[in-house]
């Protein structure tokens, strides 16, 4: 079998041929359109690129019905809100077409390919906005309204006065924080690889705004872990595949436990499997689950 499968973000559009073990040739980027005629024209350019396929499976932001193949809200793609994806995609492309919401996909490639039968895990996953998923007893957990772990929503200030800016999403945007940091060097535009090779030489400005992220961001984790108390928080996106953003995260999350006042299991933070993979990964397995025989 030979499945085409999207990765959907705010800004780019990755994409592969799949076989049924998930293993992903013929990876390739396109930037993200801005209405859903152009997306249709680019899913079909990328189609013919690849050749003959048998289904399409999407990773997709917001909130999103897999079973139904309905997205009710399109997250940072709002020509998608009230969308019946599935129906209309099978239309256009005359193909199977399978969704998930992308957090979840990276939960899902985490299940799959990271062997967590029976464990209870949060996973997050850094991008245009925070994805996240809750893996309860080595199941994905959707919640009544599919909006389990929708991080991206959680309001942190007067979202009257500030709209968007007051949400978990904008705070921990690694875009937003690129910005912040570009800014302060009088940069027009920064990489997360030159950032963080900056932070490794000790530039004083990259330490300073990595250091009120990852603080922040470590009582996050601490309200979850109250919340969800899982074994684990699997860290995702593509600036996981920097290690010391791993390591700065772990490092806030334990100086943080230090003050608490009274006696809590360690919080472990650990990069998914896959990295950047993960959400293609586990956008077929739930091709694979919704077309079984």
């Amino acid at each position: 079998m030979k499945i085409a499968v999207f990765d959907v973000g705010g800004t780019y559009i990755k994409y592969a041929c799949s076989d049924e073990q998930g293993n992903l040739s013929h990876k390739g980027k396109i930037k993200t359109p801005q209405s859903r005629e152009a997306f249709y024209d680019v899913v079909e350019e990328i189609i013919n690129k690849l050749g003959a396929v048998e289904g399409l499976a999407f990773s997709l932001p917001g909130f999103i019905d897999a079973k139904q193949g309905y997205i009710s809200v399109g997250g940072s793609l709002r020509y998608h809100d009230n969308c019946h994806f599935v129906k209309d995609m099978e239309a256009h492309m005359k193909l199977p077409v399978s969704i998930q919401n992308d957090a979840k996909c990276a939960a899902l490639a985490q299940i799959w390919k990271g062997n967590q039968i029976n464990e209870n895990a949060v996973v997050l996953v850094f991008g245009t906005g925070v994805g996240g998923a809750l893996i309860q007893q080595g199941q994905l957990y959707d919640g009544s309204h599919f909006m389990a772990m929708e991080l991206s929503c959680i309001i942190q200030g007067d979202i009257a006065t500030q709209g968007l800016q007051a949400t978990l999403g904008n705070r921990f945007s690694i875009p937003n924080l690129m910005d912040r940091i570009a800014e302060k060097l009088h940069l027009e535009h920064i990489e997360g690889e030159k950032a963080f090779q900056l932070l490794r030489e000790g530039n004083e400005v990259v330490k300073a705004e990595m250091r009120a992220y990852r603080r922040t961001l470590a009582l996050q984790l601490f309200n979850f872990q109250c919340c969800f108390d899982p074994d684990i928080f699997y860290i995702g996106g593509g600036i996981s595949a920097q290690p010391a953003f791993i390591s700065l995260i772990q490092q806030a999350v334990d100086g943080l436990l230090e003050k608490i006042p009274f006696a809590l299991p360690p919080i472990q933070v650990k990069q998914m499997c896959h990295q950047a993979d993960a959400n293609l990964i586990g956008a077929v397995y739930q091709y694979l689950r919704n077309h079984e025989a």
